[in-house]
């Protein structure tokens, strides 16, 4: 599931239940108010962090790469030396487009994040 959850653990009993799940997730509104009260805690949240959730290594997004870019290329040279194209090599060259666009923007997005990042509720029991 990923994304920003609340630490219950250590916030059990003085204003959280003790029956509570050990986390909850934070949804767009509750990173909103969090960052409203209290911005230090996606200070927190460190690239390092992010970047250890993540399944693939750059070496797999460059071999993506790489096959598409080669893809295009023999599409791109087979229409310079005026040889037929199919629509099925049409169609996929421009898929391959896209996602040559969808790697270079999403590059450092982390692939099947399961557990969320925590915030610690010992901090920020005044609010």
């Amino acid at each position: 599931m990923g994304g920003l959850a609340f630490d219950t653990k250590s916030a059990q009993g003085v204003f959280i239940p003790n029956d509570a799940e050990d986390y909850w997730i934070v949804k767009d509104k509750g990173v909103d108010r969090l960052c409203e009260l209290h911005p230090e805690i996606l200070d927190t949240v460190i690239d390092r962090i992010i970047d250890d959730k993540s399944k693939t290594g750059n070496f797999g997004k460059v071999l993506v790469c790489l096959q598409t870019l080669w893809f295009i290329a023999q599409c791109i040279s087979r229409f310079a030396q005026t040889l037929p194209i199919s629509l099925l090599e049409l169609n996929t060259f421009g898929h391959c487009l896209c996602a040559l666009l969808i790697y270079c923007f999403w590059w450092n997005k982390p692939l099947d994040v399961e557990r969320p990042v925590l915030i610690r509720a010992d901090s920020y029991r005044e609010t």
